[in-house]
């Protein structure tokens, strides 16, 4: 399967109930010259008026520094990059939060990077397991966020060889798709197949589909997942 990204959002019933937009935010690119696939996902914190703002702005900034460089060799320049980008959106500073999760896949293999919760899992050898869990504060209702320079020690960096996919699900979907011993649910399968078979658009509104249904079960939050074949 050759390199691919494909993704979705849908706002929740707590959304459509209060009359506000989506604060999750998904989305990716492929470089095929370049041989470099990046997947970004974003969860905006729902207490914070701008947070879909800075969803936005934090994916956005992982998106951009990945169509410029081909690898990631200073992270605290990476992370003070992002931080700024989201702290832009709401130049006080106190009404805007997100969390981030992003793949990207080179020719030397990949690199991810996570903070607060939500989910990133792989797929090797045809079984897709945890890569990253999500990461609660002191309550479970609890995460931490973006922008904040304290909370920056919270974002989790992962290398090495590629693997055959990548899952990126927000808080809203993430615990659908594991079991407690961190392996992949058959939700996690099926999303594989699903990503191979389908165009971008088919994709999009096949998950919209599922997470107004069978997701909506689970959680009234809004619903984003990225997929990335490498």
């Amino acid at each position: 399967m050759s390199m691919n990204v494909l993704y979705a959002c849908k706002a929740g019933d707590n959304a459509t109930r209060t009359g506000r937009d989506c604060q999750d935010y998904a989305a990716g690119f492929v470089d095929r010259e370049r041989k470099i696939g990046v997947a970004v996902l974003a969860d905006g914190a729902g207490s914070y008026t701008h947070s879909a703002a800075g969803a936005k702005a934090a994916a956005e900034a992982v998106l951009t520094y990945f169509r410029e460089h081909d690898t990631l060799t200073d992270r605290l320049a990476f992370v003070r990059r992002i931080n700024a980008a989201v702290a832009a959106v709401d130049p006080v500073g106190s009404d805007v939060g997100t969390t981030l999760l992003f793949a990207a896949v080179t020719a030397d293999g990949f690199v991810a990077g996570h903070i607060g919760d939500g989910v990133i899992l792989s797929r090797r050898d045809g079984q897709f397991s945890v890569l990253s869990y999500p990461e609660n504060g002191e309550y479970v209702w609890e995460t931490y966020l973006l922008p904040c320079e304290e909370n920056s020690r919270h974002f989790r960096f992962y290398e090495g060889p590629m693997p055959e996919c990548f899952l990126l699900a927000s808080d809203g979907v993430a615990p659908l798709l594991y079991d407690e011993e961190g392996r992949g649910c058959p939700a996690c399968e099926k999303l594989y197949q699903w990503s191979g078979q389908m165009t971008r658009e088919e994709f999009r509104r096949t998950l919209e589909e599922h997470f107004g249904g069978v997701f909506a079960k689970y959680s009234d939050d809004d619903k984003s997942l990225a997929i990335l074949h490498s």
